[in-house]
């Protein structure tokens, strides 16, 4: 996530590289990490934003 990348990465490491080889990395782990990264995303792009 934009300003939280090396917790994202400590995560991944801690947890989800152990999940994604397990098979369990797929169905609420996942989802909330999309969410999460869903909830992290601007309403608009800049670039339409900034249009001039």
């Amino acid at each position: 996530l934009p300003g939280s990348e090396e917790q994202s990465w400590d995560r991944f490491r801690d947890e989800g590289l152990e999940r994604f080889f397990a098979g369990t990395y797929a169905g609420d782990f996942q989802n909330d990490l999309l969410a999460a990264f869903d909830a992290a995303l601007p309403e608009k792009a800049p670039w339409e934003v900034n249009k001039l």
